[in-house]
């Protein structure tokens, strides 16, 4: 597969396949599609021609043509995969509960005796 990248506000890159004739479109909003027996013309042009549009080979050869046979339409997130997303979302009450002992939203309990230690040091430590 040869990965095509230009500019464009529509489409991040596609990826073609000449001997197979097949064309897999990346999307800026995170949709793939994946066409096959697209013309292998195109795919030459499309590799030869650096000026030429990559929406507008989208259009022609893959979105409206008649020959081109749409395959598979997915969405992955442009950004993140699975396995890093789940860094940036926030812990179940489940995970909280194995962590903390308690569902977080239950409030805090504190051991008091604890805390009268740690305010009793921190007052003889800027007492002088």
């Amino acid at each position: 597969m040869k990965n095509v990248h230009r500019s464009s506000t529509f489409i991040d890159k596609i990826e073609t396949s000449l001997r197979k004739g097949e064309a897999t479109v990346y999307l800026k909003d995170g949709n793939i599609y994946q066409y096959s027996n697209v013309s292998r013309r195109a795919i030459i042009n499309l590799s030869v021609n650096e000026n030429l549009s990559l929406g507008f080979w989208f259009n022609v050869n893959c979105a409206q043509s008649e020959r081109a046979v749409l395959v598979n339409k997915s969405w992955e997130t442009p950004w993140l995969n699975e396995e890093e997303l789940e860094d940036y979302l926030e812990p179940t009450d489940a995970e909280l509960s194995a962590s903390f002992g308690t569902r977080w939203h239950d409030g805090c309990h504190f051991n008091q005796e604890e805390v009268d230690e740690l305010n009793e040091e921190y007052a003889t430590a800027n007492a002088w």
